[in-house]
């Protein structure tokens, strides 16, 4: 009964990172990082939780790794945002450097 309990609690916290990061709210995923490393801990101290307990652990570890995928996906949409922007400025200063830009001027009357 401990074993199931410290999985249920184990399963709480990694579902409620998974709703956060589908809500793309990073702060409430690290918030709740502590309590789910916790109750990992617990979990793995209390040993093999036998035939019913690994359906929960299967549960967790699914849980898990739906919050890593999603995390996967942040960082590669952040890593092609900061190489689209590396690119612009790199047009930007050959366009410039290159004096092909022409300034507007305005014409009074």
């Amino acid at each position: 009964m401990r074993h199931e309990r410290l999985l249920q609690v184990a399963l709480e916290q990694a579902e409620a990172q998974r709703t956060a990061l589908a809500a793309g709210d990073i702060d409430a995923y690290l918030a709740v990082a502590p309590a789910y490393e916790a109750a990992s801990a617990a979990v793995i101290e209390a040993g093999d939780p036998g035939p019913a307990g690994r359906v929960l652990l299967q549960r967790i570890i699914a849980s898990t790794l739906d919050s890593q995928v999603m995390l996967q996906g942040m960082m590669d949409d952040t890593a092609g945002r900061l190489a689209s922007m590396r690119s612009t400025r790199r047009a930007n200063a050959a366009y410039y450097a290159g004096g092909s830009h022409t300034s507007l001027q305005v014409r009074e009357g």
